[in-house]
C-alpha cells in the first residue's frame, strides 16, 4: 500500500481548521465529563460558601450643610464676595484622613490584632456554628519595643480572668482583665471579654501607616447625590459589632474635628480682640484727653452747626472705611486683585476716600480753631465706633465659641446589616458554574486537539489508506465482559456466536465479503491480522472474522500467533492450553496435534498459544512455522493468523512473510494518522504489503455527526 504524503498533509491542514460543528459535536461527546468538572467546580463553589468567613457591612449617613463662616471679625461680606461652602470632595479626603480615622485606630486600640486561636478553615466553620467568634477579648493598649512590632504573641488564660503573655521563647506578663499589666518593655490592658479557662489568642501590634491603610481597604465613603450635602459611609468586617463600634467613632471624630474647627476660629479671633482691645482703648483715651486739653485751652467747647455737621460725615465715612479695610483683609486670603468682588470693595472704597477728601476740604476752610475741634471730636468718635464695634464682637464669639455645632450632623449612626455582604453565595456559585463550564469545555477542545486519533475513516483515507471496514464498538460485548469478569468462570463468549445480529458482527461480515475478492489474487489462503499497538481489538476482530468466515461454509483455522499475551483460548473456552503453537515451534509435537476443534461453531479450528516461551521472536523464526503454514493451508479453505501488534514487537513482520493477504487493525480515537504510517512503513521495509486496514471500536460521535454526517443502520427481524 502506498501513502500519499500530498493527500495527507491536504488532510492535516483541513482538521487544524476551525469548525464549528465538530466544536459543537466534540463537547457533546464529552457531556459527561464536562458535567463532572462543573459538578466539581459546583460543589467547590458551595463548599467555599460554608467556609468562607463572612463579611458584615455597616453604614452610616452624615450631613455637610452650608458653612455660616467665623472668619472674619466684622460681618457683613457677603454682600461682596459668596461664601465658600465645603465641597464633598474635601469633606471625603478629611474623613479618610489620617486626623480622623488615625484618631478612631487609637480610640480603639486598632493597632492590636487580636485573633481567637482554632484550627485552620474547619476551626473558623465550628467557631461560628458554636458561636464561639461572638466571643473574644478588647485589648485597649498593648505597647511593645518597635523591634517587636508585627511580632505574634500569645494570650492563654488560666481561669475567667486570670492571663499570661507570651512569646514563642517564655512568659513575658501575667495580668487581669480591667487591670494594666507591664513591665520594663511590656505593658498590656485587656479591657473586657468573655472568655474561659483554656482559651487561647493571638495578638499583634501592627504599625500605625499598617492599620491605617487596611483600614481604609474596607472603608468607603462616597456623596449620596449632586449637590445633596449627604455622604455615606460604610465599614466592613467579619464582627458585625465590630463594625458598627468601628464606624461610630470614625463618625463621631469626624463631627468632632468639625466642631473644633469652628471653635478654633472663634477662638484666634477672641484672642486677637483680647489683644487689641487695650490698645484701642488707650487710643480712645488719648485721644479723649487731646480733645479736652485743645477745648480747655481754645475756650471753645460747642462747634457751629456746620462743623457738627461735617464732623458727622467725616465720622461716618472714617467708619465706613475703616470697616472695608476689615474686609478687604479677609477678601485679600481668598482672592487676588483681578477678582471682580476684590475691584468692587476697592471701588467702593476709593468713593469713600474721595468724598472724605472734598469734606476735609471744607473743613479745611474753616477757622483754625473749628478744624483742630473737629480733627480731635472725629478722632474720638472714630476711635470710640471702633471700640464698640470690637466690644460687641467679642461677646458675639463668646456665644459662638460656647455653641458652636459646626456644619455636620449625624443623621444615621452606624448599623450593621443582618445578613453578609461577603461572599454573595449566589455569585460564587454562579462564577463556579461559569468557570466550571469554562475549564470543561477548554479542556475537552484542548483534549481533541492534542490527540490526533482516527475518528473517521475518511483520515485514513485521505493518507492514502485504505479501509476495508469500520467495526462499530460493540455495548452487548462490553456488559459482557463485565459480567465474565464478575462471574466465579470467567469465560469469554464469542460475539459472533452470542449476538450474531450485533452490529459489529454485520460490520465483520462486510469484512468478510471484502476479504474474500482480496485473497483472490493472492499467493495463497493465508491471512495475517495485525494491529498498530495492544489493546485495539485485534484478537476480536480475528476470532470473530474466523467464526463468520466458518458459519459461511468454509473450513477456518484460527492461528494464535500471539505467544506472549494470546488468549484465544479463554475467548473458545479451550481447556488445554497446555499444548499449542509454542510446544509445536519446540518440536515438542506434531502439527495434526495441536489443531482444536470448535465444537460450537461448525467448521472453525483454532491452533491456541500454549504456553508463554522466553525466545518467542526467536521461535517464530524456525522452519517448522513454514512447515506448519505450507500443511495447514493444504488442509483448510482459510488460514487467519492472529498476530502481536507491530510497533510492540516484530512477530508479526516474520509471520507476514509466508501469508498472502495481510491486514491492519487500527482502534478508534485511539491510533493516529501516523502510528498507521509507521505500522504501514515498518511491514513494507521488511517486504510485506498490507491489504488494507480495519478500523474497530467505532463509537457514534457528535463530532463525526456534525462534521462528516455519522449514519447507522441496523436490520433486524420483526
Amino acid at each position: 500500500m502506498k501513502l500519499k504524503d500530498k493527500q495527507s498533509n491536504s488532510i492535516s491542514s483541513k482538521n487544524d481548521e476551525i469548525d464549528l460543528r465538530k466544536i459543537i459535536g466534540t463537547l457533546i461527546d464529552d457531556k459527561w465529563l464536562i458535567a463532572s468538572i462543573i459538578g466539581v467546580f459546583t460543589a467547590v463553589s458551595l463548599i467555599y460558601t460554608v467556609i468562607a468567613q463572612p463579611i458584615y457591612r455597616s453604614d452610616a449617613l452624615v450631613q455637610v450643610e452650608k458653612s455660616p463662616g467665623v472668619s472674619s471679625i466684622i460681618d457683613g461680606a457677603s454682600d461682596l464676595f459668596p461664601q465658600s461652602d465645603p465641597t464633598s470632595a474635601t469633606e471625603i479626603e478629611i474623613i479618610k484622613s489620617r486626623m480622623v480615622i488615625g484618631k478612631a485606630i487609637n480610640d480603639l486600640g486598632l493597632e492590636n490584632e487580636v485573633n481567637r486561636k482554632s484550627l485552620p478553615i474547619i476551626g473558623g466553620v465550628w467557631d461560628r456554628i458554636t458561636g464561639k467568634t461572638k466571643k473574644g477579648i478588647s485589648v485597649e493598649l498593648f505597647k511593645v519595643p518597635e523591634s517587636e512590632i508585627n511580632k505574634k504573641f500569645n494570650i492563654s488564660f488560666t481561669n475567667g480572668k486570670d492571663f499570661v503573655l507570651s512569646d514563642e521563647d517564655k512568659n513575658i506578663l501575667k495580668g487581669t482583665i480591667g487591670k494594666i499589666a507591664y513591665n520594663d518593655k511590656y505593658s498590656i490592658l485587656i479591657t473586657s471579654g468573655t472568655v474561659a479557662e483554656g482559651d487561647e489568642y493571638t495578638l499583634v501590634k501592627r504599625h500605625f501607616l499598617t492599620t491605617y491603610n487596611n483600614l481604609l481597604t474596607n472603608f468607603d465613603v462616597s456623596d449620596k447625590g449632586k449637590d445633596t450635602g449627604v455622604l455615606g459611609m460604610t465599614y466592613d468586617n467579619q464582627d458585625p459589632d465590630f463594625a458598627s463600634k468601628v464606624l461610630n467613632s470614625i463618625t463621631e471624630n469626624y463631627l468632632l474635628q468639625n466642631i473644633n474647627r469652628k471653635t478654633e476660629q472663634a477662638q484666634k479671633s477672641l484672642d486677637f480682640l483680647k489683644e487689641q482691645l487695650p490698645k484701642v482703648r488707650n487710643q480712645l483715651d488719648e485721644y479723649e484727653q487731646k480733645l479736652n486739653g485743645f477745648r480747655r485751652q481754645s475756650s471753645s467747647v460747642d462747634l457751629s452747626l456746620e462743623a457738627k455737621s461735617l464732623l458727622d460725615n467725616l465720622v461716618q465715612l472714617d467708619a465706613q472705611i475703616n470697616q472695608l479695610t476689615f474686609k478687604e483683609t479677609d477678601i485679600a486670603q481668598l482672592f487676588t486683585k483681578d477678582h471682580p468682588s476684590y475691584k468692587a470693595l476697592l471701588e467702593k472704597k476709593a468713593i469713600l476716600e474721595k468724598e472724605k477728601l472734598r469734606l476735609s476740604k471744607e473743613v479745611s476752610q474753616l477757622p483754625m480753631t473749628q478744624q483742630e475741634i473737629i480733627r480731635l471730636s472725629r478722632d474720638v468718635d472714630v476711635q470710640q465706633q471702633v471700640y464698640l464695634q470690637m466690644l460687641n464682637k467679642q461677646q458675639e464669639l463668646g456665644v459662638i465659641k460656647a455653641s458652636a455645632i459646626g456644619y455636620v450632623r449625624i443623621i444615621d449612626q452606624a448599623m450593621t446589616r443582618l445578613s453578609p455582604v461577603e461572599p454573595r453565595k449566589i455569585i460564587v456559585i454562579l462564577l463556579g458554574i461559569f468557570l466550571g463550564t469554562l475549564v470543561a469545555a477548554a479542556f475537552s477542545l484542548v483534549r481533541k486537539a492534542l490527540h490526533r486519533g482516527v475518528d473517521n475513516p475518511e483520515m485514513l483515507e485521505a493518507a492514502g489508506i485504505d479501509v476495508l471496514a469500520s467495526i462499530p464498538f460493540s455495548e452487548w460485548q462490553r456488559k459482557e465482559l463485565i459480567k465474565s469478569n464478575l462471574a466465579a468462570d470467567g469465560k469469554i463468549k464469542l460475539l459472533a456466536s452470542s449476538n450474531p445480529s450485533d452490529l459489529a458482527i454485520e460490520s465483520i461480515r462486510s469484512l468478510r465479503t471484502s476479504i474474500h475478492f482480496s485473497m483472490m489474487e493472492a499467493k495463497n489462503n493465508i491471512l495475517m491480522i495485525s494491529g498498530v499497538s495492544p489493546n485495539i481489538g485485534k484478537s476480536f476482530i480475528s476470532s470473530n472474522l474466523s467464526a463468520v468466515l466458518a458459519q459461511s461454509g468454509k473450513r477456518t483455522l484460527l492461528i494464535d500467533s500471539d505467544l506472549r499475551k494470546g488468549y484465544l483460548h479463554d475467548v473458545f473456552n479451550l481447556q488445554d492450553n497446555k499444548v499449542g503453537l509454542t510446544e509445536f515451534l519446540e518440536g515438542k509435537i506434531n502439527h495434526k496435534d495441536i489443531v482444536q476443534k470448535i465444537a460450537d461453531v461448525e467448521n472453525l479450528w483454532v491452533i491456541p498459544r500454549g504456553s508463554i516461551p522466553e525466545n518467542p521472536s526467536e521461535l517464530l523464526m524456525k522452519d517448522r512455522l513454514k512447515t506448519l503454514l505450507e500443511e495447514v493451508s493444504q488442509s483448510f479453505d482459510v488460514v487467519i493468523i492472529d498476530t502481536p501488534p507491530i510497533l510492540a514487537v516484530t512477530d508479526a513482520a516474520i509471520i507476514g512473510l509466508y501469508s498472502g493477504t495481510n491486514l491492519l487493525v487500527t482502534r478508534f480515537e485511539e491510533n493516529s494518522v501516523k502510528e498507521v504510517e509507521v505500522s504501514i512503513r515498518r511491514f513494507a521495509q521488511n517486504g510485506i504489503v498490507i491489504k488494507g486496514t480495519i478500523l474497530n471500536a467505532v463509537l457514534k460521535r457528535a463530532s463525526s455527526y456534525y462534521s462528516y454526517g455519522y449514519y447507522e443502520y441496523e436490520y433486524k427481524e420483526d
